[in-house]
Parts: structure tokens; sequence; C-alpha cells
């Protein structure tokens, strides 16, 4: 079984963002990137799967320019077997992405694509199930656990109502939940490895249709106000005095 893991390349979510001046986007100019968390998790969980023999290689792949390379070594080093980077270097959107994806997980022949439930910088969740949707298989979201076996992914997905267990047979897409697993530190040899690994570069293929992008950047308003109630009576009456009930 041939694993796909999709990540992404962010800004360290411990620095503090900063908007340009003109709103126009995210001043990137001192971030440092790093692999989305909830991806770590799918990594982890595809390198798990290696090891207990179900899949028999791994493949991170990434979309941007070259200064995401630095991310995916680091997910050669946490287990990967090759690294694949689809050359965007302004950053296509979520469909583009998902598209290009698509066209990696054919030309590579994975059975499994594994990627993080959402992203840390966005929130954005809906890559996953556009990749699905896109190459017609099952998926399954918010993974908590997953298990395959005779091909079939028996999966507990979290939800706001409790977990539900699911089965999707082979080839699916399955988005992971932080519950799943604690991704593993890359020990110093792999890290020292990874940097001589030729990582294989991709192109992202044209397609019809605007792409959507964001407009204006701005930060959030912080509330100020604090009111600390000693119980639940003084906390109903102090949200009837604001209006809220």
């Amino acid at each position: 079984m041939k694993v796909l893991v999709a990540i992404k390349a962010i800004a360290d979510p411990s620095v503090a963002v900063r908007v340009l001046p003109d709103g126009s986007g995210l001043d990137r100019s001192n971030a440092r990137l790093v692999m989305n968390p909830y991806d770590e998790v799918a990594l982890e969980a595809a390198v798990q799967l290696r090891e207990q023999g179900v899949a028999a290689h791994v493949t991170a792949v990434a979309i941007g320019g070259p200064e995401c390379e630095a991310v995916l070594r680091t997910a050669l080093a946490m287990g990967a077997e090759r690294a694949i980077r689809i050359d965007a270097p302004a950053g296509p959107d979520v469909l583009a992405a998902a598209a290009a994806l698509r066209a990696v997980a054919i030309e590579e022949t994975a059975d499994l694509v594994l990627t993080g439930k959402q992203a840390a910088d966005d929130d954005r969740g809906d890559l996953g199930p556009m990749v699905a949707a896109l190459l017609g298989w099952p998926q399954a979201t918010a993974a908590s656990a997953i298990r395959v076996s005779d091909g079939v992914a028996y999966v507990r997905r979290e939800t706001d109502m409790g977990a539900v267990d699911i089965a999707a047979d082979l080839p699916c897409v399955i988005t992971t939940d932080p519950r799943l697993n604690a991704p593993r530190f890359a020990p110093l040899g792999a890290v020292l490895a990874a940097r001589k690994v030729q990582i294989t570069l991709r192109a992202v293929a044209p397609r019809n249709g605007t792409a959507a992008r964001a407009e204006h950047y701005a930060l959030a308003e912080r509330q100020r106000e604090c009111v600390h109630v000693n119980d639940a009576r003084e906390l109903v009456r102090a949200l009837r005095q604001r209006g809220a009930l």
C-alpha cells in the first residue's frame, strides 16, 4: 500500500502575525516556516502504518516555492521515504491545490491520501474533502483512530456529538485529528541524512475559472472589557444587562 501525505508549510504559530500596512496580505519577511501541526499527525500516522507492515511506502508532498523544502526535509527526517514539491511560488487557491494533489495521487498510484483535518494558519479544512471529491474516492475526516485491513480503512471520527466508527474502501482520503497520535521528534542522524535527499519537483497545471483570493487582511479587534462574576446568577444578570439574553 502506498501512502501520500499532503503537508503545508505555515508561518510558525508561536510568532505573532503582522498584517502589511495596506492590508494586502501577511508580513512573512521574518517568519520561519514550519509544518502544519495537524499534518504532522497525518505524517506520523503514515509512518506508523509502514512500521506495522501495512504500508509499503510513504511520500510527503507540499505545495509552494523553494522555501517550503525545509519542511519537506523535516518530513523525510520523520520517516517519509520520498518528498515531492509542487511548484507554486505564489500559492494556489485551495481548489487548484486539490487538483494538483489529485494529479500526484494518480501519478504515484497512491492507495491512501492522508492530511491534517485543517490548517493552523487559516483554519481551512476543505483540502482533504476536495481531493476526495476530485478523485472520486471515499473519505473520512477528523480521524482519531485508523486501522487498515484487507483493503478497508476503519476510522473513528471525532464529531460534535461524539465518536463515530466508519469503514471506507481503499483507495480513500483521511484527514487526521490531533487525538490520533503524538508526532515523533526526528533524530539528528535522520535530519542530517534528509539534507542529502533529492526532492522531486512537479508543476501546477493551470485550470479554468477564477481563483479564490483574499482581498483584505486585518487584525481582529480585542475585547478589553473583563467582568468577574462569583456564581451563575451573577453571570445571567450580567448577560441580561448587556442584551445577550
